[in-house]
C-alpha cells in the first residue's frame, strides 16, 4: 500500500498524489527549511543525489543513507520505508529480535557492502517487478 498525500480545502481533504519516498523526503526537507544542497551536505551526498531521490530516479538508497536522511529530517527509517511502499500503511512495527534472526534479512545484510548503488537499484527494481506481478495475479484471480 502506498501513502497518500492530502491537501485540505475548506475542511475537505483532497487527494494530491500517492506518497512516495521522494515526496516524503521533499516534504520533510521543506518543513525544516533545507535546500537540496544543504540536505546533501548533511547526509554526505551532493544536491544532484537528493534531487534524484526526490524525483524518484533513485527509489531506494542504501540503508545507511536512508538512516542519515531519517536522522537529519527528524523521522525514522520505518516512516521512510512506509513512504517507499516497502511497509504496508497499517503494518505494525516489527519486533527487532524477529527481524534480526530472519535468514533473508541476514542474507541481504551480509552482501550490503558488496553491491554498489546501481546494483542495489537494480535489485530494488526487480523486487518491485515481482511485487507488482504478484498483485496483478491476485487481481486476476478475484
Amino acid at each position: 500500500m502506498i501513502h497518500t498525500a492530502y491537501e485540505w480545502h475548506g475542511g475537505t481533504a483532497r487527494i494530491v498524489a500517492p506518497m512516495t519516498l521522494g515526496r516524503r523526503i521533499r516534504e520533510l526537507r521543506e518543513q525544516r527549511g533545507l535546500t537540496q544542497e544543504q540536505l546533501g551536505d548533511l547526509i554526505g551526498k551532493d544536491q544532484n543525489y537528493v534531487s534524484q531521490l526526490e524525483r524518484g530516479t533513485i527509489r531506494m538508497p542504501h540503508l545507511e543513507v536512508l538512516d542519515s536522511i531519517a536522522r537529519v529530517l527528524g523521522t525514522t527509517r520505518y516512516d521512510l520505508l512506509k513512504a517507499a511502499g516497502w511497509i504496508e500503511e497499517d503494518a505494525p512495527i516489527p519486533d527487532m529480535a524477529e527481524v534480526l534472526i530472519n535468514p533473508r534479512i541476514q542474507f541481504f545484510a551480509s552482501i550490503e557492502g558488496e553491491l554498489g548503488e546501481e546494483d542495489w537499484q537494480l535489485l530494488y527494481d526487480f523486487v518491485e517487478f515481482l511485487r507488482n506481478r504478484k498483485r496483478q495475479r491476485a487481481t486476476k484471480t478475484r
